[in-house]
This record gives structure tokens, sequence and C-alpha cells, in this order.
């Protein structure tokens, strides 16, 4: 397993801070937006394409039950 250190440039040091980075400071190229997951002792990185990361939530919402106000990867406040 690996820890996550920082999620888009910004050191994690509890749930509010992953959120708020997820939620407010997307990494840009270009002209999308992605969440890039630094992981902890060297593994690497994980990096998620946002648009794609809202549609897949919003399937696995559907298809699990989970309530709207129940949902984890979100873009502004």
């Amino acid at each position: 397993y690996a820890i996550i250190q920082r999620v888009n440039g910004v050191e994690v040091s509890d749930w509010d801070t992953l959120m708020g980075a997820l939620r407010d400071k997307p990494v840009m190229r270009g002209q999308r937006r992605f969440a890039v997951f630094e992981l902890g002792h060297g593994a690497g990185e994980v990096v998620l394409d946002y648009d794609e990361a809202l549609a897949a939530h919003g399937r696995i919402a559907k298809n699990y039950g989970i309530p709207a106000d129940g949902a984890f990867f979100r873009l502004g406040k």
C-alpha cells in the first residue's frame, strides 16, 4: 500500500485538507483538469482526469444508491 503525501501539490495532513485540495486546486494541463495524488516512499503518483472521475462517481453513486449529498469527489464550493 502507499500513503498519499500530496494532492494537487498540497501536503495532506487530514481529510479536510485532502478534500480542499481536490475541490479548489485542480492541476491544469492545457484545457483539462486533473487530480494528482503524490504517493509516499517513492511510490510515484496517480493522475485522474476530473471530468472522467466525476462521470465515474455519478455512475457509482447511482449503482450503489449513494445520495447526492454523499459525494466524495466534487469541484467548486
